[in-house]
């Protein structure tokens, strides 16, 4: 009987592990990864597969879409492989075209990826009709400018992208109150919320000091109604506007006049007279006799009295206008 002995060897098979999680997807244009860090390096492995050198996958090296790899522990004869599966992204995000607008409301226009995590992200204090909707309303509290960012997520794989919107407030333009003066300058007093503003003549000789301010001052005005305009603009919105109405109401009565029918100085003329809206006049002799009265702006004392010349004397008048009582002499020189 022949005997013969052989040796069988046995080696103990080490299991590669598991990929740790967090690389599933990645962006085409971004850094290698060395792949040791998602698995059991102590295991003494290499990775081999699509786009890997060194233990690194090369990003640059790699296909878009599905790529595989395999950490591999053990020599040929006797080993264990972890397959492991990297997806590469060729997406961007897009939030959309800059933009303008009057009011305080935007409707966004991002565009939508499909098969990804899309919202937009919280910047300001804004608040979003829907955060995660590329064409969202968007609401602001106040006016200016706000960079809005899309977002756009597929596994690790992140892209932004950031519109512009300039908001604009709808501008309120207030002249002020109306005013009576019996000064020939005043200072207006407009205001406004919002954008720049300027002042105009309607109606008026004055002079305005500098017309963007809101506060200017405003001389050599007509006399009687004065009129002016404050407009204010802002950006896209539609122009406001505001008029005050300045009545210069001024008095001047003079101490004597000719009757002579020279053609000067032939009434008694009181400037500003015929500006009221109601006014009357009495002349009074030094008998205490009334010889005029009108209670028509327009009309004046000619030097009459009953038809005839009456006689160069000084007289009294009596003049009520503005709620007022004015009294005085006046002489009537032939």
């Amino acid at each position: 009987t022949a005997y013969c002995s052989f040796t069988v060897t046995v080696n103990n098979i080490t299991d590669a592990g598991t990929f740790s999680e967090g690389l599933d997807g990645i962006c085409s244009d971004g850094d290698d990864i060395d792949l040791m860090q998602y698995v059991d390096s102590g295991l003494n492995g290499t990775w081999e597969g699509d786009a890997i050198v060194a233990n690194n996958f090369v990003v640059d090296s790699a296909q878009i879409g599905q790529n595989e790899v395999f950490y591999i522990v053990g020599g040929a004869s006797c080993s264990d492989t972890l397959p492991h599966q990297i997806q590469v992204y060729n997406f961007t995000a897009q939030a959309g075209q800059d933009d303008s607008l009057c009011g305080l409301n935007y409707n966004l226009n991002a565009t939508a990826l499909s098969g990804s995590t899309q919202g937009w992200i919280q910047q300001y204090s804004e608040s979003y009709q829907t955060l995660s909707s590329p064409t969202s309303m968007v609401f602001v509290n106040t006016s200016g400018i706000y960079n809005f960012v899309w977002k756009i997520q597929k596994d690790q794989c992140i892209k932004t992208d950031t519109v512009q919107i300039v908001f604009y407030e709808q501008p309120q333009a207030n002249a002020g109150n109306n005013l009576t003066i019996d000064e020939n300058q005043v200072e207006l007093d407009g205001s406004l919320n919002s954008g720049i503003g300027y002042w105009s003549i309607v109606y008026s000789d004055g002079i305005i000091e500098d017309s963007l301010d809101a506060n200017t001052l405003v001389s050599d005005l007509s006399l009687g109604l004065n009129t002016f305009r404050w407009t204010v603009e802002n950006g896209l919105c539609t122009a406001s506007d505001d008029e005050v109405r300045i009545f210069y109401d001024y008095l001047k009565i003079p101490n004597a006049f000719t009757p002579n029918g020279d053609g000067i100085n032939d009434v008694f003329y009181i400037v500003g007279f015929d500006l009221q809206s109601e006014a009357e006049l009495t002349i009074i002799d030094r008998w205490g006799e009334k010889i005029f009265y009108t209670n028509d702006v327009g009309v004046y004392w000619d030097g009459t009295y009953k038809g005839k010349d009456a006689v160069a004397d000084t007289y009294f008048y009596i003049l009520y206008i503005r709620g007022k009582e004015l009294t005085g002499y006046i002489e009537l020189k032939r």
